[in-house]
């Protein structure tokens, strides 16, 4: 049994499990775990998390893999950071090496200590290939079972082990396919499939930043050609029944059953279709909060002006229905700071002295910032035209390699610079700082808390 890592389902095989981990290809930040216990293999994309599966694992019987939380922290002196897998923590681990500290080796029996990281990796790769979180010191090793009733298993690893994650990015071989197909496939959930789907476009118009317009070129282009291999796939299907003697009602009747399921027809042709229905359905399944626009008043030419703000307290209410959000929060919380050592902003003396960050372990640390910038080339005429103010949040109490990465960063307010110099900080920003306020005195409600 492998148990997905991302919505908890259950599959037999291992070519069903890397079909249903297709549903979530396309999720942000994330690295795709491999589902056998005795492989601690992580891959930041699908392909090669698929291409692994195929090549080191096809002939292997399927085992649930034990689901841990705060797995490995790290036994570096003044340093607590928890990683989730074995992959992440060695690269944690060279992270100080780079930096000069002296780290001593993970791994049992063995009390090596490196400050050169070519060195630090070839021991790794040397002596200590093929092991997994089971061998490392206890110190580290913290783990908390999420499967009830699995019984914990001591099997050696196995001989076939993925040893190099570039060869994993390779197409899997033709035979691997076919012996994976000959095993019955689950039948692929329609609102994961509308989600992924959903989430691609989104993906597209987001991140890749191509226009509505484009992505609706796209869609209708592949969906015509989808439909015309659809059509001569149904042919096909019609010849072969007919061949072995199904009656001509019956055929009809597959062949409309087999049109009816087909998921990709089906999101593109009515809940994906338009632009409108994208975004509806981008609303409705990824959290989505509405600006709610401010009224500024009218400038020196006498047109009405607005700044566009996002709900403070929404958007943090929104964060912290993400358990790894939550999970930050209680480990930074938790975190014993040492006197004079400072890693961290929560080592300065500004937040030290804070009484709420100080004595509520609940409290949340936000850290907003302003920019401005252009939207359009600024020459001519054009300059400071169409140049945009924006405010931003950051959770303070998520780990520090967090903060620093634009997806983790929430847009709150949105203006033109104009606007702002004309009508000044009090009125853009006065919504802002009056739900601060209550924030500080009222707080939000967390979920499951």
């Amino acid at each position: 049994m492998i148990l997905c890592q991302f919505c908890r389902h259950k599959t037999e095989a291992l070519f069903t499990y890397v079909k249903h981990m297709k549903l979530h290809r396309n999720l942000p930040n994330v690295s795709f775990k491999c589902g056998m216990t005795t492989c601690n293999m992580a891959f930041k994309n699908f392909n090669a998390f698929k291409s692994h599966s195929y090549r080191y694992h096809k002939q292997q019987p399927a085992t649930m893999a034990p689901v841990y939380t705060n797995d490995l922290t790290c036994h570096v002196e003044y340093c607590a950071v928890h990683c989730d897998d074995l992959i992440s923590f060695l690269s944690h681990l060279k992270t100080h090496v780079k930096e000069g500290t002296g780290v001593t080796c993970p791994f049992k029996q063995c009390k090596r200590t490196f400050t050169i990281l070519s060195t630090f990796t070839s021991h790794l790769s040397r002596c200590h290939k093929g092991r997994t979180e089971q061998n490392l010191l206890e110190n580290i090793v913290q783990k908390s079972n999420d499967t009830e009733g699995h019984s914990q298993e001591t099997s050696s690893v196995s001989n076939v082990v993925c040893h190099s994650v570039d060869r994993c990015n390779d197409k899997p071989s033709n035979d691997a396919m076919i012996e994976l197909l000959d095993v019955d496939a689950e039948n692929t959930d329609e609102d994961l499939f509308l989600q992924n789907l959903a989430l691609f476009y989104l993906k597209l118009q987001a991140k890749m930043l191509l226009p509505s317009s484009v992505i609706q070129t796209v869609i209708e282009g592949f969906q015509e050609i989808h439909d015309m291999s659809q059509l001569n796939q149904m042919n096909k299907l019609h010849e072969k029944l007919i061949l072995l003697g199904v009656p001509e009602r019956d055929v009809k009747k597959v062949i409309d059953e087999v049109k009816d399921n087909d998921l990709f027809q089906s999101c593109n042709t009515h809940k994906l279709k338009t632009d409108h229905k994208r975004k509806t359905v981008f609303k409705e399944s990824f959290n989505y909060i509405e600006p709610h626009p401010i009224c500024l008043g009218n400038n020196e030419a006498g047109k009405e002006c607005f700044a566009q703000y996002i709900p403070i307290k929404q958007t943090i209410a929104g964060l912290l229905q993400n358990e790894s959000i939550r999970e930050q929060h209680r480990s930074t919380h938790l975190d014993v700071h040492e006197k004079d050592i400072l890693k961290d902003i929560w080592d300065g003396k500004i937040i030290s002295q804070n009484a709420l960050l100080k004595t509520d372990p609940l409290s949340v640390g936000l850290i907003l910032y302003q920019d401005s910038f252009e939207v359009v080339n600024p020459l001519g005429s054009g300059k400071k035209k169409h140049k945009l103010l924006a405010v931003y949040l950051t959770l303070g109490d998520i780990l520090p390699h967090n903060r620093s990465t634009t997806d983790h960063m929430q847009l709150v307010l949105l203006c033109r610079d104009q606007d702002f110099r004309y009508f000044g900080q009090d009125l853009v920003l006065g919504t802002l700082v009056k739900d601060l306020k209550d924030l500080e005195v009222s707080g939000t409600e967390l979920p499951n808390e």
